[in-house]
């Protein structure tokens, strides 16, 4: 359809329009950018029929956002392949999940404070799993 074309193009232009995130907070920033800077189209599409559409994009946004994230951070550990695959699948969900939550809300929570409280609270809970995951 005309408008997951649409959505495709400009989640490939996110993705484009952005390094690689430095850390889990930049990651979850990139996505409240993307939807805010699109507020009213987000979450009209939303809660729409086109639902599918704009969750499989902002899935495969978030796998890129994650995963670049996690190839970066991981880069001075021996991080087993398959503990790899697991962080990523987390982070995303994780992303996933709060966006989704947030659009449920009409976007009406400040999700940068929340995911800044996190970090915060959570800081360097990455780095340890990578340090978890060289010792086997």
């Amino acid at each position: 359809s005309l408008l997951e074309r649409i959505i495709k193009e400009r989640a490939d232009q996110m993705i484009q329009d952005h390094g690689k995130p430095g850390s889990v907070l930049e990651c979850i920033c990139l996505l409240v950018d993307y939807a805010e800077s699109h507020r009213q189209a987000a979450l009209h599409i939303y809660h729409s029929l086109s639902r599918e559409a704009f969750v499989r994009n902002l899935d495969k946004v978030a796998l890129y956002i994650v995963t670049e994230y996690v190839d970066s951070a991981a880069q001075e550990y021996s991080v087993r392949p398959e503990d790899r695959a697991v962080l990523i699948r987390y982070y995303k969900c994780t992303f996933v999940g709060a966006i989704l939550d947030w659009l449920d809300d009409k976007m009406r929570y400040d999700l940068r404070y929340v995911a800044q409280r996190v970090c915060y609270l959570l800081n360097g809970s990455a780095q340890m799993a990578f340090l978890r995951s060289e010792k086997g």
